[in-house]
């Protein structure tokens, strides 16, 4: 009878060892998969970090160019500026003449 005990004793230890084998393969897997998947959304969200401050300086680029051309638009509303622009293409108003120096 004694013997039977031990007997019964080394099959539930057996079955209580096999359990938790089972118990720490599931944890092991889980732990890698956790792990692994940080690791991608890490990656991801450096990817995404790097295309947000690339629209935002394309933003900022935008803004400055659409900036100077509202300034050159008012600019160009200026009847000063507009002979200004003539004279540099090479254009003269009545009555003035045209001096070139011989080089």
């Amino acid at each position: 009878m004694a013997n039977e005990r031990q007997r019964g004793a080394e099959t539930t230890s057996v079955g209580s060892k096999r359990r938790m084998r089972f118990y720490m393969a599931g944890v092991v897997i889980f732990a890698c998969w956790a792990l692994y998947t940080l690791i991608n959304q890490e990656f991801s969200l450096n990817s995404e970090s790097q295309r947000l401050s690339d629209a935002k300086a394309q933003k900022v680029a935008s803004e400055t160019q659409m900036a100077d051309l509202k300034q050159e638009i008012e600019r160009l509303s200026d009847p000063e500026y507009i002979g200004q622009l003539a004279n540099q293409q090479g254009m003269v108003r009545d009555g003035e003449k045209i001096i070139q120096s011989a080089e």
